[in-house]
C-alpha cells in the first residue's frame, strides 16, 4: 500500500494536477476567508466551510479522475491486476494519496483559524467539529470519484461522472422537500426502485437465478408494505433521500454537533464505494482471466 500511496503522490506532484487543486483551493478558501472573516471581522468561520463543500465538488473530479482511468487508458492497469499487492491495498493507496492532499487543505484552514484566535475568540470545539465534518465529507467525495474512476479509460467523462454523481447528492435535500406525499406516485417509485435493484444483480452477476430470486423477494416485501403498510408509499422517497442528505448531515457538523449517526453514515458510504472499486477491478482481474 506504501507503495502505491508513494506513486499516485508523485503523480501529482509531477504534474500540473495537485498543484492546481492546492492553488484553487487555497485560493478560493483564502478569498473566503478575508471576506467572511478579516473583512467583517468575525471570528465565525463555520459559514466559510459550508461554502467550501461546494468547492469539494468542483475539485474532487479533477483529482479522482485519473486514479485509474489513466491506468486503463494506458494498460498499466495490468500490471496492478497481476501484481502481489491485493486490490483493497491498491484502491486504498490511491484514496490515501488523494485525501493527503485534502489534509494539507485542512492545515491550510488552521492557519487562518490560528489569525482569528490571534485577533479574537474561536470556539475550538465548533472548529474541530467542523473541520471533522469537512474532512469526512472529502473523503465520501474521493471514494466516489474513485469508482467512477475505475468505470472508464476517459478521464473528462470520469471527472464529468463524478461531478454529476456529487452534484446530485448536494440537490438531494432540495428534492426531497418537493417529493409530493402521494401513495400512488412512491408505490410507483417503489417499483421503479425495485427493477433497477433487479437489473443491477443480474447484469453484474449474469445469473438469472439471481435475477429471479432478488424480484421474487421484492414482489413479497412490496405485497407486505400494500396489505399492512399502505401509508409506507407517500413518506418513503422523501424520508429516504433526506436520510441519505449529504448537505444535512455536514451542517450537523457546522452547528458543533458530532454526531455517531452522522459519523458512520459518512464512513460506511466511504466504504462501501471503496468495495465497489475493488469488487470492479475484482470482475476485471476475473474477465481478463
Amino acid at each position: 500500500m506504501l507503495a502505491v500511496w508513494i506513486k499516485e503522490l508523485g503523480h501529482f506532484f509531477k504534474t500540473p494536477l495537485g498543484y492546481v487543486y492546492l492553488s484553487v483551493s487555497l485560493f478560493i478558501s483564502g478569498l473566503l476567508f478575508t471576506l467572511m472573516n478579516l473583512a467583517a471581522m468575525s471570528t465565525d468561520f463555520a459559514s466559510v466551510l459550508q461554502l467550501l463543500q461546494i468547492l469539494l465538488i468542483f475539485t474532487v473530479p479533477l483529482l479522482t479522475m485519473s486514479l485509474f482511468s489513466q491506468e486503463r487508458k494506458h494498460g498499466t492497469d495490468h500490471l496492478l491486476l497481476t501484481s502481489g499487492v491485493s486490490l483493497w491495498q491498491v484502491v486504498l493507496g490511491k484514496i490515501k494519496a488523494t485525501v493527503f492532499l485534502l489534509l494539507l487543505t485542512i492545515v491550510a484552514i488552521i492557519a487562518y483559524l490560528i489569525v482569528i484566535e490571534m485577533h479574537g475568540s474561536v470556539d475550538w470545539l465548533r472548529v474541530v467539529s467542523s473541520l471533522l465534518g469537512y474532512f469526512l465529507l472529502g473523503l465520501l467525495y474521493i471514494c466516489i470519484g474513485t469508482f467512477i474512476s475505475c468505470l472508464t479509460e476517459n478521464q473528462m467523462l470520469a471527472a464529468i461522472c463524478t461531478f454529476a454523481a456529487l452534484f446530485a447528492l448536494w440537490l438531494l435535500q432540495s428534492v426531497a422537500e418537493i417529493i409530493p406525499a402521494n401513495a400512488s406516485f412512491g408505490m410507483w417509485m417503489a417499483i421503479f426502485s425495485c427493477g433497477a435493484i433487479v437489473w443491477f444483480f443480474y447484469h453484474q452477476t449474469q445469473d438469472q437465478r439471481m435475477g429471479v430470486a432478488s424480484a421474487l423477494v421484492l414482489l413479497f416485501v412490496l405485497g407486505l408494505l400494500i396489505l399492512f403498510d399502505k401509508d409506507f408509499f407517500s413518506v418513503w422517497l422523501g424520508k429516504t433521500l433526506l436520510w441519505l442528505s449529504v448537505p444535512r448531515r455536514y451542517s450537523s457538523f457546522l452547528m458543533g454537533v458530532i454526531s455517531w449517526g452522522d459519523i458512520a453514515f459518512f464512513l460506511g458510504l466511504s466504504s462501501l464505494f471503496a468495495y465497489f472499486s475493488v469488487w470492479k477491478l475484482e470482475k476485471r482481474r476475473w474477465s481478463e482471466d
